[in-house]
């Protein structure tokens, strides 16, 4: 009831800012349109738990949330004041931006490039003479501690195997780490630091340095497995980055079984504060569009 009788006021003081705001001889359109806005306002009070309100608004005042808000502002300013050319170029930023920063649409991006290893799983697998593991999932902060970064899955689910005995040997790669003034490592130098800080011996622990794209580290690694004879090999990487790993092992004629780490989509139902872009929205769909122009470009 408490909060029938909050969305009721609120709509009410909507209504009375929109109709304060607009000139008594000011267009229909925009005094139907603050009437309608009141409404939607009441409605969504109404049906909407505490909790989640408390979500909308956390998000709202967010540096995104709050340039959301600005923008509405703008287009709306812009629809009063401005011609039909300013108004739809305003209105447009607005749309891309709240598509850009939407979590569904970022989150179905991401599924739909994780599609076909959602099934998968990486511990009910056989066992591999050797498992890469693809840089990317560890850093180092200036003052030389190493820490796995987020996609540091990556490095767990490889320990991981090779502690349940799936791994005899571990391989990791990746480019220099440039960080403060610390002697410059590889990413591979980190990885099998925190492997080691894991229990895993460095004997099982193979080093490819200097690769900085995908097909480059496919590609150094297919000369290893010819090298080594190995015969049963795995990549692991990040769910949403296994087509283009796919198709490089593909290209190289490398029968590698890929295994999936840290999957980024997610399948909770559309909540009310996903109407408004947030950061996540963002992160997802540049994920999403990296891996996709990473697969146009060959990389």
């Amino acid at each position: 009831m408490s909060t029938a009788v909050l969305a009721v006021f609120a709509g009410c003081l909507a209504a009375t800012l929109w109709f304060r705001l607009i000139p008594q001889s000011g267009n229909r359109f925009w005094k139907l349109f603050a009437i309608a806005a009141a409404m939607l306002g009441i409605a969504f009070l109404a049906v909407t738990e505490p909790f989640e309100i408390r979500k909308v608004v956390a998000a709202c005042v967010m540096p995104v949330g709050l340039i959301w808000i600005v923008l509405s502002a703008v287009g709306i300013l812009a629809a009063k004041v401005a011609d039909r050319r300013v108004t739809a170029c305003v209105w447009s930023v607005w749309i891309a931006f709240t598509v850009g920063g939407n979590a569904v649409v970022g989150g179905a991006m991401a599924g739909f490039l994780e599609s076909k290893w959602t099934r998968v799983d990486p511990m009910a697998s056989h066992t591999f003479d050797a498992v890469l593991v693809l840089g990317g999932g560890v850093a180092r902060h200036h003052h030389g501690q190493v820490y796995v970064g987020s996609s540091g899955d990556r490095a767990m689910l490889g320990a991981r195997l090779y502690l349940a005995g799936l791994a005899d040997r571990l391989v990791t790669t990746g480019p220099v780490y440039r960080v403060g003034d610390q002697p410059f490592p590889t990413v591979p130098e980190l990885t099998a630091q925190i492997w080691q800080d894991l229990g895993i011996p460095s004997e099982a622990i193979v080093n490819i340095n200097g690769p900085r794209a995908t097909k480059e580290e496919i590609a150094e690694f297919a000369v290893v497995v010819e090298e080594e004879d190995w015969q049963r090999v795995a990549v692991v990487s990040s769910a949403i980055h296994l087509r283009r790993v796919e198709r490089h092992c593909r290209r190289l004629g490398l029968d590698a079984t890929l295994l999936p780490a840290n999957f980024l989509s997610t399948q909770h139902p559309m909540r009310p504060r996903d109407l408004v872009p947030r950061s996540e929205g963002f992160r997802l769909i540049e994920a999403a569009m990296w891996e996709i122009v990473g697969q146009l470009a060959g990389r």
